[in-house]
């Protein structure tokens, strides 16, 4: 779950970079459409670039269709000097495309690209009928507005003469030069994936000089079939924009389904399930140990059931000393001519079943994990990758034990897991939908705020997860004991005042549990103002028996620097992931 989690915020991240790289990369966009007399067209497209890097590269692409294309070139305009510009042409099946490369950050560009179109009218015998598409937002960078101009032959006589259409409808703004030879069409907000089309019709006899090779001839009447054409065209597009109009209401309508959903459901299960039981108890400090079970236990009783930290390792390795199964020698080690301080742990011969029945599952596990590295092994020989291992496995067994012990509840974590995976499935859902209907609406606002609030509805509940955890009565109690346990060691140099006297066994049951509930230094500075005799302790032999609590914190922290390395181990995991 968790990588599905990095992947989508990964998939968000990148997109946004893309998004910024693109976005305004392309300032202006201007295209002329010059038709002669004999029947080409002559194409200026001037183009106005502020580039983001300092090497870009632009492809201006043109739709292929029965049309010529000649007398391609390209320009660099400085001031009122024109440069001509290298650029490749390129042409597949579907497209023409013409690339070109320039250099210079942050500084404005204007190129001025220029071909002429062969047979690209039809000529009918009573109207000449020119359809050329434009523009598309994935063909090139976006543009936020497109100024398209359009020159006839001659000068318009009568304006019912001439016919215009552009597609999309909406956003665009169509209006007589003034000088009455042609059309100006402004254009904002062009659809993802959808190319601007022009069509113009226009009176036969404003060509003179029509030449039949650059042109296509089409016998018969051609201006009431093509006003019957666009206006069904614009009928189906009142349909489409209808039915779009329906789909964004719909979507809007599940933006609210889904938001209310988010919050209801979670906050459904905390108020359900997020109130612990009251218990009796008021001790700040219970002398006491509450409860004769593994370190490993009481961190996640405390915690909650959240993950436990390497001090329940540390401890549990010191309780399988403390029970027999391994001693713990400090070791001075010469490796490279360096000499550092090491711990070796060396295992006793308790081998067998029937001395480790009595091991609870998470200490069985982790005798058994070591067991693996051989009769002895250096605690510097532990790899991230196999301390990653065992603290997982080692974090499921304990986990499962407070739950088999009923001392938490998992009901509310379950349900919690429930809307999470119900808000995933509608992610992806929604996901592959939005693929769908992107090219026929376009990225609209409401599919980004259906997106949004799917992924964060899914998100959210991971955060509930412990407060939904519910206590017993039996676990709270034993949760608050150990609270006040750890209170009792915590200051224990205060309280002790050099009349702490301990049996062997509670020496080190103070010793383990003082590891696991992060109160060790205190633990070891009370038992250092009692003059505690530490020879008691076979399990773990320093060099010199009057170093015995600074050898347990070097051995403390070597585990920590050990430790230390999981966060770069995981990230490099992630990466071959």
């Amino acid at each position: 779950m968790k990588k599905l989690i990095f992947i989508f915020v990964f998939i968000i991240i990148l997109s946004s970079i893309s998004f910024s790289l693109d976005n305004d990369f392309l300032k202006e966009l201007q295209i002329f459409y010059n038709i002669k007399s004999s029947g080409e067209v002559e194409v200026i497209n001037y183009l106005t670039f502020y580039p983001t890097e300092d090497s870009s590269k632009f492809i201006f692409t043109i739709p292929r269709e029965l049309f010529e294309i000649k007398n391609i070139h390209l320009s660099e305009t400085l001031g009122r000097k024109e440069t001509s510009f290298p650029f490749n042409f390129e042409t597949n099946e579907n497209e023409y495309k013409i690339v070109w490369l320039y250099k210079g950050l942050k500084t404005l560009k204007i190129f001025c690209l220029k071909y002429t179109l062969y047979k690209a009218i039809k000529v009918y015998d009573d109207v000449v009928d020119f359809q050329f598409k434009v523009w598309k937002k994935e063909c090139g960078n976006e543009v936020s507005s497109l100024l398209v101009e359009l020159n006839l032959p001659s000068q318009i006589k009568s304006r019912g003469a001439v016919e215009c259409w552009i597609y999309p409808k909406k956003n665009n703004e169509i209006s007589w030069k003034d000088d009455y030879k042609g059309i100006v069409a402004y254009i904002k907000n062009i659809p993802t994936e959808e190319w601007v089309e022009l069509r113009v019709i226009f009176p036969t006899s404003y060509i003179e000089n029509i030449d039949p090779s650059k042109v296509v001839l089409i016998s018969g009447l051609g201006r009431e079939k093509i006003s019957y054409e666009e206006r069904l065209r614009e009928k189906n597009e009142e349909i489409k924009e209808r039915k779009i109009r329906i789909i964004r209401c719909i979507i809007i309508s599940f933006c609210f389904i889904f938001l209310f959903l988010g919050i209801f459901l979670p906050l459904r299960v905390y108020l359900k399930y997020g109130k612990q039981p009251d218990v009796d108890h008021s001790f700040k400090y219970e002398k006491e140990i509450p409860a004769d079970i593994p370190p490993g236990w009481v961190e996640m009783l405390i915690k909650q059931g959240n993950n436990i930290s390497i001090n329940s390792i540390i401890a549990s390795i010191l309780e399988l000393g403390r029970l027999g199964y391994m001693k713990i020698l400090e070791e001075e080690r010469i490796i490279n001519d360096k000499k550092f301080k090491d711990y070796k742990i060396i295992f006793n011969d308790k081998d067998n079943d029937k001395d480790q029945e009595n091991l609870s599952e998470d200490l069985d596990l982790l005798y058994k994990e070591f067991r693996r590295f051989g009769d002895e092994f250096y605690i510097s020989s532990l790899k991230a990758r196999n301390l990653e291992k065992i603290k997982k496995s080692f974090n499921n067994r304990i986990k499962k034990a407070i739950y088999v012990k009923k001392w938490l509840s998992k009901r509310g974590e379950n349900q919690i897991n429930n809307i999470s995976s119900f808000f995933f499935t509608c992610l992806n859902l929604f996901f592959i939908v939005g693929f769908i209907l992107v090219p026929y609406i376009g990225l609209t606002p409401e599919l980004i705020l259906l997106f949004l609030i799917c992924l964060l509805a899914f998100i959210l509940p991971f955060f509930l997860k412990k407060y939904v955890r519910r206590y017993s009565k039996n676990g709270k109690l034993l949760m608050l004991k150990w609270k006040a346990f750890r209170n009792y060691l915590k200051n224990l140099p205060d309280i002790s005042s050099g009349n702490l006297y301990l049996s062997k066994d509670l020496q080190e049951r103070y010793i383990i549990y003082g590891v696991v509930l992060g109160v060790i230094d205190n633990v070891l500075k009370a038992m250092e103002m009692n003059s505690t005799d530490f020879t008691q302790i076979d399990w773990f032999i320093s060099k010199s028996p009057n170093m015995f609590s600074k050898s347990l914190r070097s051995f403390i922290n070597l585990f920590y620097i050990r430790s230390s390395l999981l966060p770069l181990f995981k990230i490099i995991k992630w990466i071959h992931f």
